[in-house]
């Protein structure tokens, strides 16, 4: 017997399932909105993170398991009159779309776009959005016929109770000696450059005794490494899932917190001295009430150019963030405040149109190219950069 509404959450997971959007999802549930939420994850592994939720199902996917993989998600989503979806990636999004078109039920699918860069490659056509930052908003929205589409801006998707509460306390992090400095980042090409402004900022505080400690997966191990190599050895790695599954638990034991997205969100909101990288300085910027909004705006992603900056050399070692700032990132980012949002959100979503016969067409191609890319070593360091330097030259002419 079908049930008349269900709120579903998707997601595909190439690689180990850490990182900011699915934190995100997790914190997401916790609106009182979302009480009673089923959870999809489909991929090649579960995600730490989310395979301990309430009503989650994982689907395993590969190629050869296509279709198998489309059979499963319409029974899921057959038992219900109405379903409301949220897809976190273009993956899962492209999946789901070729699952309902065969289904009668009254759906309404919506992509998620978790911050990150607007699309440069690629992007599947969407009726419903719904933006983390304000920068993707604003990219969305001012494309040809958005008005016909429902675009939502909702950057609210931590809970303050939920950090605060779940701080840990760690010996080895306790005994080390002086200020304690954070980097929280994946440790690849992604975040390489992060992880070298965080150290030339522990090298310029030289009447310091202080300690950079990072926190973060492997996910290239050449760029470990090299970043082993240039780096000294005073720097402490902390790389087993023990950290990496919910770093911002070991937050409160620093003094300096150096994030990007949503762990520069978490590390103010625990009241903490922020620093994130610009796109135009090569030293970090301390996050404050005067730049909050302009940084906010890019997901404190790096990506910013700002005209007036504190540069990290500059850094008032006592200062305690103020009470203004907190409040501003409590009622930007908190969770508690996004049930209207998310209700006016779903009041608003068109109904699940399929994509046409050039979308689908060109969602396959993207989609077996992302596999490649993610699963294939020889497509992954040889093929994808070269096609990525052809895009972008292309767009300089």
């Amino acid at each position: 017997m079908r049930s008349d509404v269900k709120n579903i959450f998707c997601t595909f997971t190439f690689g180990d399932g850490i990182g900011g959007h699915y934190f995100s999802m997790e914190a997401i549930l916790a609106a009182s909105f979302f009480e009673d939420t089923n959870i999809i994850e489909l991929g090649y592994n579960q995600s730490p993170i989310l395979r301990k939720l309430k009503q989650y199902h994982f689907i395993k996917y590969s190629l050869l398991l296509h279709i198998q993989a489309i059979n499963n998600l319409k029974k899921n989503l057959s038992s219900h009159k109405s379903v409301n979806i949220f897809c976190f990636d273009i993956f899962s999004y492209i999946l789901l779309n070729s699952a309902c078109r065969t289904l009668n039920n009254n759906i309404k699918l919506t992509l998620v776009k978790c911050g990150g860069p607007n699309p440069t490659l690629y992007y599947p056509p969407i009726e419903n959005l719904v933006c983390f930052s304000e920068e993707n908003y604003n990219y969305f929205i001012n494309k040809e016929n958005s008005n016909k589409k429902c675009i939502s801006l909702i950057p609210n998707r931590v809970v303050k109770k939920s950090i605060t509460s779940n701080q840990k306390f760690d010996n080895d992090i306790s005994n080390m000696q002086g200020l304690k400095i954070l980097c929280i980042a994946r440790i690849g090409t992604e975040y390489k450059k992060k992880i070298e402004l965080a150290y030339a900022l522990k090298e310029k505080l030289t009447n310091v005794n202080c300690t950079l400690v990072i926190i973060g997966s492997i996910v290239q191990f050449e760029v470990f490494e090299d970043l082993k190599s240039i780096l000294k050895e005073d720097v402490t790695w902390l790389t087993s899932s023990r950290y990496t599954e919910n770093a911002v638990q070991y937050i409160n034991l620093f003094d300096i917190v150096i994030g990007t997205g949503r762990g520069a969100v978490e590390s103010l909101l625990l009241n903490k001295n922020t620093y994130i990288p610009i796109n135009n300085s090569n030293s970090l910027t301390l996050v404050d009430e005067e730049n909050l909004a302009e940084l906010a705006k890019g997901n404190f992603s790096g990506r910013t150019i700002m005209s007036n900056f504190d540069i990290a050399d500059e850094i008032a070692l006592t200062k305690i963030p103020s009470k203004t700032l907190l409040l501003m990132v409590e009622d930007m980012f908190s969770i508690e405040n996004s049930n209207v949002k998310y209700h006016g959100h779903i009041s608003n979503c068109k109904q699940y149109a399929s994509f046409g016969k050039i979308s689908r067409i060109k969602n396959t191609i993207y989609f077996v190219y992302s596999v490649f890319r993610e699963k294939n070593t020889f497509f992954s360091r040889l093929i994808y950069p070269t096609l990525k330097t052809i895009n972008s030259y292309i767009k300089t002419k």
